[in-house]
């Protein structure tokens, strides 16, 4: 029975190989399993040779043996060359540090003047305004256009056909009614169903329930 290998050994591969080499060797396995010799048959590179001779004499087989008995055989073991990987690539440049801001001077903060053109904010401002259009569209007017004050926050409705316009709780004569400027005694007839001016001719009815000018007489409510 031929010999078989028990431990294996990797022979050392030279730097200077660039593509894959075999070097094919005759060994002469001894009783105990040892190889004595290393003669070479083949070789793709004469510098292979060395360290696959000093490999095969590492190796350990299980001896031939002849009905039972360990002898001396000889045989042929090739040896695989394939060449070192390449170096890996150099690491990427560090990235340059970001760069130190300078240091603040010790200058004199300047100053500079801000002119902003706006609006300027109304001077009433809880003033509610209502164009003709809007006031004919009011529901429960019944077309009357001093009856649609009534329908703007803070005024309350009077009880039936009363006739009085009450702003923020106040009394009914605290409260004033002008038309272009005119102060009018009664915003309503007689019983509170219509009012004295006629809604065809308004161009806008404006409600002013505080912080009005003194040009609106004494009046605390609107």
């Amino acid at each position: 029975m031929p010999p078989r290998l028990r431990d294996a050994a990797d022979p050392d591969v030279p730097p200077q190989l660039d593509a894959p080499g075999r070097v094919v060797l005759e060994l002469r396995v001894e009783p105990d399993g040892h190889v004595s010799d290393a003669t070479v048959l083949e070789s793709t590179h004469a510098f292979l040779e060395e360290p696959a001779r000093v490999a095969a004499h590492a190796l350990v087989f299980e001896p031939a043996t002849d009905d039972g008995v360990p002898i001396p055989a000889l045989i042929a073991f090739a040896f695989d060359f394939a060449p070192p990987p390449p170096p890996p690539p150099p690491p990427p440049p560090a990235p340059e540090p970001a760069p130190t801001p300078p240091a603040a001077a010790d200058d004199e903060i300047a100053s500079i003047d801000v002119e902003v053109h706006a609006e300027r904010a109304p001077l009433e401002p809880t003033r509610h305004s209502l164009d003709a259009a809007e006031v004919r569209r009011v529901p429960g007017t019944n077309g009357d256009a001093i009856r649609a004050i009534e329908s703007l926050p803070g005024v309350a409705r009077p009880p039936g056909l009363d006739g009085s316009i009450i702003v923020r709780g106040s009394a009914p004569q605290d409260t004033q009614v002008f038309v272009d400027g005119a102060l009018i005694p009664l915003a309503y007839h007689f019983g509170g169903v219509s009012s004295v001016v006629p809604s065809e001719i308004l161009d806008r009815l404006e409600l002013r329930p505080g912080n009005f000018g003194s040009e609106y007489g004494r009046g605390m409510g609107g």
